[in-house]
């Protein structure tokens, strides 16, 4: 009854480090997203849009759409990083952050 015992406490112990390490990486990932919206919405308040009084030039322009193309690929390439997938070379990148 003893070593059931202890084995109860170490199993114990165990699933509640792993769903506290669970819900500290779930939080920090819901922070990341929030930043990142948070960033992109500062980009297209801050940098005058096409619609704007004054002609803005297409190299604003681009430049703005690839900080926001950039900004939006990072919690993706993040996730592939942090996970198995990161090494898997089958996963297209590219539709988050084509220059078209």
């Amino acid at each position: 009854t003893m070593p059931s015992f202890a084995l109860g406490l170490l199993i114990t112990f165990k699933t509640q480090s792993g769903y506290e390490r669970y819900i500290e990486a779930r939080t920090l990932w819901e922070h990341l997203l929030r930043e990142s919206r948070s960033l992109s919405s500062r980009i297209l308040l801050r940098i005058p849009s096409q619609q704007g009084a004054a002609p803005l030039s297409s190299t604003v322009f681009d430049a703005q759409r690839r900080a926001l193309k950039l900004v939006t690929s990072f919690p993706v390439a993040l996730k592939y990083h942090l996970t198995e997938d990161g090494c898997n070379p089958h996963i297209q990148l590219g539709e988050w952050v084509s220059e078209e």
